[in-house]
């Protein structure tokens, strides 16, 4: 394989930059649009939506209960597919919860029942949860 000289890499380098200058032309763009393999859902670009993350990208079916409801949904609200199926995003197929929570006791009371089974007797607060005379990880002070 031949190694190109510094001039002709920052040549190679300049006209790949120019050719895409506008991201739309790169062979790797999908109109914004992609299909996350990991939970299945679809995402889609969207630079100037609050909760965008790094890559300004947002849950599709997120976006179709926004437009729904005419505003933007709370981070701890949940969107639920009735069908069960991800992809499916139609505005009929989709139920907002006001929590996480509220969506698993509803929806999901299989897993609300194993983790309340999971918990039975155990208390859980910062007067019960450290040993006598232990700081806790969020109180320790600045030496």
């Amino acid at each position: 394989m031949d190694k190109l000289s510094p001039e002709a890499r920052e040549s190679q380098k300049e006209k790949l930059r120019k050719r895409y200058a506008d991201p739309t032309n790169h062979p790797s763009y999908k109109g914004g649009r992609i299909l996350r393999s990991k939970n299945n859902y679809i995402y889609i670009k969207d630079r100037n939506h609050p909760f965008g993350g790094k890559q300004s990208y947002v849950a599709e079916h997120r976006l179709v209960v926004e437009k729904k409801i005419g505003r933007y949904l709370k981070p701890e609200e949940a969107v639920h597919h009735i069908d069960n199926d991800p992809q499916n995003n139609h505005p009929d197929n989709l139920e907002l919860f006001s929590s996480h929570g509220e969506h698993t006791k509803k929806r999901h009371p299989e897993v609300a029942e194993r983790a309340r089974l999971s918990n039975l007797g155990k208390r859980r607060s910062i007067s019960t949860e450290f040993k006598k005379g232990m700081t806790p990880w969020n109180k320790k002070s600045v030496g």
